[in-house]
């Protein structure tokens, strides 16, 4: 038994078991989604969607990019405790911008909440600041390789979500309050896995405000990331409504299913992008995360035709031409993030933030008019196209031309090799 679970953590320690890990966790989601769908309806998805992304986008937000920082100095830095109690101690000042942030958005965008689900919102907010603090552990695990942490620290969260969401199911007491207390616990069990596993004894705080510059070079990129994953389902609210928003949550959550292969690639390429700064590495790396997600994208987009309907319900049918467009965006995504790990690498991070930004506006300024315009079909045209923009200015700025990061043949055996470790 020792030696089958001793084969079965070696299994998930590699860059197939962070992506393979992530598709069984981002599973969760699309277990727990229907059941949220079916107990509150498309409206209290879309209100559900647009809170727990205000959650999320506000968690990276206010990290100002110390995070990122913490990753490239972690590979360098051999004083790592005083490295993770400096941060650490930045990660605890985050709290106050996430209070302001959480009254700003409780009192405009969210104001139809009622009151239940507006005291669970500020709460839930309020937690913001552990998310960075466990997020800052996750850099170091990445910068140590240590793929069987990085999956659970990056998993648990949801993993208790899915907990808490099935067991106010089972008492039949889904609530859209309800759904937000799920998503703070989940962010609570995270951090304190991350403290556990990433002691690092007794460390000084010393060069906070060298560490604080370095990551505000790359906090731009890191907020307009997520920004662009999660923002659209914050903003399409009072564009399309809240019913229309519950569709294209569900979509925006079966096409972000690519993204985990870009998570596991990019973080097996991470130290060899600081280690070798040759271009032919990060277009072969590009290539061959291409080549996974496209792969991923094909098989989950057929399966979506008949799965959605019978995983949400009928009422969630108009879901299915979304996925097909939020899939290419979530294939997009992937090179994006190959892009910006070489990007950290290279210490280029005000690069990697204007060519976030850039995409993050186009993908925006779309939004507005195509969502007013089409409805749920507008605003996933509008955001996979940012995705798409992103992706074509990092390709620009690492000078790699774009016919050179086109998946050849031998990449999808390449591919696959190095997701699953054998390369």
């Amino acid at each position: 038994m020792r030696r089958f679970f001793k084969r079965l953590r070696g299994l998930f320690d590699t860059p197939a078991g962070i992506s393979l890990g992530r598709m069984g966790t981002q599973s969760l989601s699309l277990i727990t989604a229907p059941i949220i769908a079916q107990a509150i309806g498309p409206s209290g998805r879309g209100w559900t969607a647009a809170s727990i992304a205000a959650i999320t986008i506000t968690g990276v937000v206010i990290g100002l990019g110390v995070p990122l920082a913490v990753r490239r100095r972690a590979v360098i830095e051999t004083d790592r405790a005083s490295l993770v109690r400096t941060a650490r101690l930045f990660a605890w000042f985050t709290a106050i911008p996430s209070i302001a942030l959480a009254l700003l958005l409780a009192t405009t965008l969210l104001h139809g909440l009622d009151l239940a689900a507006h005291i669970a919102f500020l709460v839930a907010m309020t937690t913001s600041a552990l998310t960075v603090s466990w997020v800052i552990d996750t850099q170091v695990f990445v910068a140590d390789r240590r793929y069987f942490r990085i999956l659970w620290l990056g998993s648990i969260q949801t993993v208790t979500y899915f907990s808490v969401v099935l067991v106010l199911w089972l008492a039949d007491s889904m609530s859209i309050a309800g759904v937000i207390w799920a998503y703070a616990s989940g962010t609570v069990a995270a951090f304190l896995l991350g403290r556990w596993w990433n002691r690092q004894g007794r460390g000084k705080v010393k060069e906070f405000g060298s560490l604080f510059r370095e990551g505000l070079k790359l906090w731009g990129s890191q907020a307009a990331e997520i920004a662009s994953a999660r923002l659209d389902q914050l903003l399409v609210l009072p564009i399309i409504g809240a019913a229309p928003a519950g569709l294209y949550s569900v979509a925006a959550t079966i096409g972000a299913l690519p993204v985990s292969i870009g998570l596991g690639l990019g973080t097996s390429a991470f130290r060899g992008f600081v280690e070798d700064r040759s271009k032919d590495l990060v277009e072969g790396a590009i290539r061959m995360a291409f080549a996974v997600a496209l792969t991923l994208a094909v098989i989950v987009g057929v399966a979506g035709i008949w799965g959605i309907p019978w995983l949400f319900g009928e009422d969630f049918s108009g879901a299915v031409p979304l996925t097909f467009i939020t899939l290419a965006g979530g294939v997009a995504v992937v090179g994006s993030y190959i892009c910006s790990m070489a990007l950290t690498a290279r210490e280029r991070g005000l690069t990697m933030t204007g060519v976030q930004v850039a995409g993050l506006v186009v993908g925006i300024a779309l939004l507005i008019p195509a969502g007013n315009a089409w409805g749920a079909m507008g605003a996933a045209v509008a955001s996979t196209i940012g995705y798409v923009a992103t992706l074509g200015g990092s390709l620009l700025a690492l000078r790699v031309r774009p016919w050179h990061a086109v998946p050849r043949p031998a990449d999808f055996a390449r591919g696959f090799r190095t997701f699953l470790g054998r390369a």
